[in-house]
């Protein structure tokens, strides 16, 4: 997509007046903040090509511009700096850095930006290994980690509860607990990366570009408040996003609380589901890719059973653990599979597994295919009810 087209695809309201307003009267207010949070819809590429004419934008008119990344981790930090100084090719970069799977697609066009243009890049986040110890009960962490984490239950939790009902179930009250733990973790890290920035440099007071996902941000909560503990007097501005079908139809209301501005962008084109081949002997037949529900109640949500591992960014869905006596478990699934297939849809995503189980039925059984130890194994499970939060 380029550039014109993304920005034809958007539009941007102030939320301290309700009104639209242009690109140029967006940056001319972020570019007198300290730090600017843009949160967006990680796989929106409309978006991504808007954060990139913001950060080109403000950069004109702040050249002491320092962009922040949560797709980076603190531990690959010396990595990104050897990469933007020209010590190393892309190839060595992408290889030791950890990229996320969109990072050509979506990331590429800043780190190269910031490259040409000599700006720092931070690597704000903490380790996924590290999130992924604190969602799975603790242990040892590493120290690329905040010094000083917390994880009050306060509106950032509520806001979390709610957003992890549109995620598939399955998920006790311990266990959204040690989740919501982990997403603080992140937040206290990335808040303590751009202060500790900012403490290094008290005779250059940089603009630092936040890019994030937009819940790290929105209603200045999350990495945002972080922040401002740690350093109060710090000015910033928030841009969260909205993807919507028609761009031109979107309200501001329902948005309005989420920060300064609301950058509305052109949501992505649902994935075309691939038909399934029939065979020669049978081609005006249905496809049966699972079998028929069993159960007295072929109408309850179906579920699997396991808790998904939400810090990680494999291409499919990392099995964090796998209830007791589920679905999974039962099937032979384990602790560290990634799913990849669930029946004959390909699964890259979280939201490509809540698609998926979205249109199956407890009682039905499924091929659920997963990597373990490098290779794919296909495992038949007979799908459970799903459970609800707080069982």
């Amino acid at each position: 997509m380029s550039t014109a087209i993304a920005v034809a695809l958007s539009l941007i309201f102030n939320t301290a007046t309700g009104g639209k307003v242009e690109l140029p009267a967006l940056v001319n207010d972020l570019a007198d903040r300290d730090v600017v949070f843009l949160g967006e819809e990680h796989d929106n590429t409309a978006g991504h090509q808007m954060q990139l004419q913001i950060v080109r934008a403000l950069h004109k008119k702040r050249p002491d511009l320092v962009v922040s990344m949560e797709m980076f981790e603190r531990d690959v930090q010396g990595i990104l700096g050897d990469y933007l100084r020209g010590r190393i090719d892309e190839d060595a970069f992408l290889k030791h850095s950890r990229p996320w799977g969109n990072y050509k697609k979506h990331y590429r066009a800043v780190v190269e930006y910031a490259k040409a243009n000599g700006l720092d890049v931070i690597a704000a986040n903490a380790p996924r290994r590290s999130a992924r110890k604190v969602a799975q009960g603790g242990g040892d962490l590493t120290a690329y980690v905040a010094r000083t984490t917390s994880a009050v239950k306060d509106q950032y939790w509520e806001l979390f509860k709610d957003a992890m009902k549109e995620h598939p179930g399955e998920i006790t009250e311990k266990g959204l607990t040690r989740m919501y733990e982990a997403q603080c973790m992140k937040d206290d890290t990335m808040a303590e990366s751009i202060a500790d920035y900012l403490q290094g440099r008290p005779h250059r007071q940089p603009l630092v570009v936040h890019l994030c996902g937009k819940f790290h941000s929105d209603y200045g909560l999350g990495t945002v408040v972080r922040l401002l503990r740690r350093r109060p007097l710090t000015t910033v501005g928030v841009v969260t996003m909205v993807a919507a079908d028609d761009v031109k139809k979107q309200e501001l209301a329902e948005h309005a609380a989420k920060g300064h501005f609301v950058l509305v962008v052109k949501a992505e084109p649902k994935p075309e589901k691939k038909p399934v081949a029939k065979s020669a002997d049978s081609a005006d037949a249905d496809p049966k890719p699972v079998a028929k529900p069993d159960t007295d109640d072929p109408g309850e949500p179906a579920g699997l059973g396991i808790m998904p591992d939400y810090g990680s960014d494999d291409p499919g869905v990392l099995v964090s653990a796998v209830s007791e006596d589920g679905a999974a478990e039962k099937a032979g699934i384990k602790g560290g599979d990634l799913i990849v297939k669930i029946g004959k849809e390909t699964v890259e995503s979280l939201e490509d597994y809540m698609e998926v189980m979205g249109d199956l039925r407890a009682g039905e059984t499924v091929k659920v295919t997963v990597k373990r130890d490098g290779k794919d194994k296909a495992i038949d499970v007979k799908l459970g009810v799903r459970r609800r939060q707080g069982n």
